[in-house]
């Protein structure tokens, strides 16, 4: 199934408001920076173990969206991914909103191989690899998801919308090696917490069931709007998040085709000593400057980029950062470049 069966097209109904699954920005930043520290590092491992876990992550959502494929024809159901609200001082991001006139449901995907096991009373949350037979703890995600839908709930009553339509909250694991532990289950996640297999049959069954509360189109309307309006996605500074000095990255211009840096200038050329690619400055910088902005800023002077380019001719940054035509702030003296546009 297309990314795009869950954006808003004229054939569905007009109420139909979607925020579509999108990569995490985090995934990008932290490949970025690896990219970008040598292997030797102290944070190197850390780093690389946190992007295959947000990887992961991304992987199970997807899944999460293709099981959810025989209802993207429906127009009385609005699907929004990773909605990030805030509630009570604090940000909450919940996986899945599926909203509709009669019921909303929040999903909570984990993407988790191995054995499971779950403590009802302490909340612990328990992953055995299969492979190591290592132990590692995480939080409950059903007792997670269920905090969300009561701070959605308090947030709807904050921001004066419908809060009398009820929310369902599951978690759902993704991965086809995940072994769910029977035993370990309480009466409480009955239902609630199950393989990703199960979760068409949940959610059909629970859309025929009368709530006998119903929201108007005018309601429903309302609150995708102020979601959509009040969603604040998360972009991390992570040098900061991993106490990492700026002086320990690895600068230089990155070579597009295998990531060797720096890439060394012949004349009007970038060349690569590694695999031989050979590109010009518009080729080559833009993903150079996308790096600096996942990384460190996503605005810099000419300095800044003559710093992390090696570059020595000043004439020659400025004529290069012109033909990138970024937004620019301030005159020619003192200028700062706005990156955000490689981010898109």
């Amino acid at each position: 199934m297309k990314q795009g069966r869950f954006l808003s097209f004229p054939e569905r109904s007009f109420l139909l408001i979607v925020k579509p699954l999108k990569r995490p920005v985090i995934i990008d930043q932290l490949e970025a920076l690896s990219r970008r520290l040598p292997p030797r590092h102290p944070r190197y491992g850390k780093i690389v173990n946190d992007l295959g876990g947000y990887r992961s992550g991304y992987a199970g959502e997807k899944h999460l969206l293709y099981t959810l494929r025989s209802f993207a024809e429906r127009p009385d159901l609005n699907f929004l991914h990773n909605v990030r609200l805030l509630q009570y001082g604090y940000h909450f991001e919940t996986d899945l909103m599926i909203l509709s006139r009669h019921q909303h449901i929040f999903l909570e995907s984990k993407n988790f191989k191995g054995r499971l096991e779950f403590d009802g009373e302490t909340g612990q949350f328990t992953r055995v690899d299969a492979d190591t037979g290592e132990r590692q703890v995480f939080r409950q995600p059903l007792l997670q998801v269920q905090s969300h839908r009561d701070d959605f709930t308090g947030w709807l009553v904050k921001q004066k919308l419908s809060a009398e339509v009820p929310i369902e909250a599951y978690a759902v694991l993704t991965h086809s090696q995940a072994f769910l532990d029977p035993a370990s289950m309480d009466k409480s996640m009955a239902g609630r917490l199950f393989r990703s297999e199960v979760l068409p049959q949940r959610i059909q069954k629970l859309l025929g069931q009368k709530t006998g509360v119903c929201l108007t189109d005018v309601q429903l309307q309302a609150i995708c709007d102020r979601i959509l309006l009040m969603d604040r996605p998360l972009k991390r500074n992570v040098l900061s998040t991993y106490g990492i000095p700026q002086s320990d990255l690895i600068t230089g211009v990155r070579c597009p085709a295998c990531s060797q840096i720096p890439m060394l200038k012949r004349k009007t050329k970038w060349c690569c000593g590694r695999c031989g690619f050979t590109g010009n400055s518009e080729t080559v910088l833009p993903p150079t400057m996308r790096d600096y902005a996942l990384i460190v800023s996503e605005y810099l002077t000419k300095k800044q980029f003559m710093n992390f380019c090696h570059m020595e001719n000043g004439p020659q940054a400025s004529y290069y950062l012109r033909k990138q035509r970024l937004q620019m702030k301030g005159g020619t003296k003192g200028a700062v470049y706005c990156l955000s546009d490689l981010l898109k």
